[in-house]
């Protein structure tokens, strides 16, 4: 969703009639209210969009994502080179600057997953297997898991089996978090995003 100019104008009963019309058939609509959210969510009007619905969540209440823009955090051991998973995700069209990688088995036992605590600029985070303790892990099996069920992080795609990261397997994550609106991508020719 791009906006070009905001504009403060106020409108009559007769415009606002027709502005329902229109924004109750766009509330029909998932793909625009993951867009409106978004948007909102950017412009640091999130809260004041959600008290005008009378839905008052705290920040530490939304279990959700809301970051489709954001950075795309890979976090677990992997014996496929990092240039062959940027690989894959430009042949998705996904900007290899938005990918934050960490694949060293042994230092994800230091990552502190904090930074993607309520962090509009983290979309989700795909993880293969890591060591079972960790920082934050909080009395959970791994740090992994605690972030999954914890609230304020963003979405935990967990990618399993013995491999860890494969091409194949984060090929398919990203083709699936694409599907759902989980992250988006935006195209070079008309600045517009898009899924």
């Amino acid at each position: 969703m791009t906006i070009t100019n905001i504009s403060y104008e106020q409108y009559d009963c007769d415009e606002l009639a027709d502005i329902v019309d229109d924004v109750s058939k766009a509330l029909k609509n998932r793909q625009k209210i993951i867009e409106m959210l978004a948007f909102v969510n950017t412009s640091g009007a999130i809260n004041t969009f959600l008290e005008v619905l009378n839905i008052r969540k705290k920040k530490d209440d939304q279990n959700y994502n809301l970051a489709p823009y954001g950075r795309i955090v890979i976090a677990g051991a992997t014996e496929v080179a990092k240039q062959n998973l940027c690989y894959i995700a430009k042949k998705l069209n996904i900007d290899e600057t938005r990918l934050e990688f960490h694949l060293k088995y042994n230092s994800l036992q230091k990552l502190n997953y904090a930074f993607t605590k309520n962090n509009n600029n983290v979309a989700c985070i795909i993880a293969s297997y890591q060591p079972h303790s960790g920082v934050s892990a909080d009395g959970f099996a791994s740090v992994i898991s605690a972030i999954s069920k914890k609230k304020g992080y963003p979405l935990v795609y967990k990618l399993f089996g013995n491999n860890g990261i494969t091409v194949t397997s984060f090929k398919n994550a990203l083709v699936n978090l694409l599907d759902k609106g989980i992250i988006r991508i935006k195209t070079s020719t008309n600045k517009h995003w898009r899924k």
